[in-house]
């Protein structure tokens, strides 16, 4: 299991990968209680654990951003997190 962290407002995020996800059609899960990124890996393709990243740091962003109404709309969160995934994987 890989582990790595990132800062937010002073919040130290800790990203972690799970082997296998506790629901069949989850593929992470932000835990704003435990600061955590947990992001399920077994037999999922990298491009959609890279996008799944993107979309839990997305609920995080606007969590500490003070807008959980926004974190919990999950239409914007995933095409958010979906641009800013494009956009790691394209720029030059």
């Amino acid at each position: 299991m890989r582990t790595k962290s990132f800062q937010l407002l002073n919040h130290t995020i800790i990203v972690k990968d799970y082997p296998i996800a506790p629901d069949a059609d989850v593929y992470g899960i932000a835990d704003y209680k435990d600061n955590e990124i947990r992001l399920y890996t077994d037999g999922v393709n990298p491009s959609v654990i890279d996008h799944t990243f993107h979309h839990e740091l997305v609920h995080f962003l606007f969590h500490y951003a003070g807008r959980d109404d926004l974190a919990e709309d999950e239409t914007l969160v995933d095409t958010i997190g979906g641009l800013l995934a494009q956009y790691e994987q394209t720029k030059q």
